[in-house]
């Protein structure tokens, strides 16, 4: 799946399209793979940017206070 996006915008368009897809099938499960590079010293992860982080949280939030 391609999710078009305005310039750097990364986890609305995906909260948008999970929302979606939960909406339109609420009786199916929805599994999101969320990529991260692993580094090897732990200060690496400071330099890098933090998108997946953010989408982790939020779909947590969404999905804790139900979805849509």
């Amino acid at each position: 799946m391609v999710l078009r996006s305005p310039y750097r915008q990364v986890v609305t368009p995906i909260l948008k399209y999970v929302q979606e897809l939960s909406r339109k099938n609420p009786n199916r499960l929805i599994c999101v793979f969320i990529p991260e590079e692993v580094e090897q010293h732990w200060y690496y992860f400071l330099l890098h940017n933090q998108c997946a982080a953010a989408l982790k949280v939020m779909l947590h939030i969404k999905a804790t206070a139900g979805f849509p």
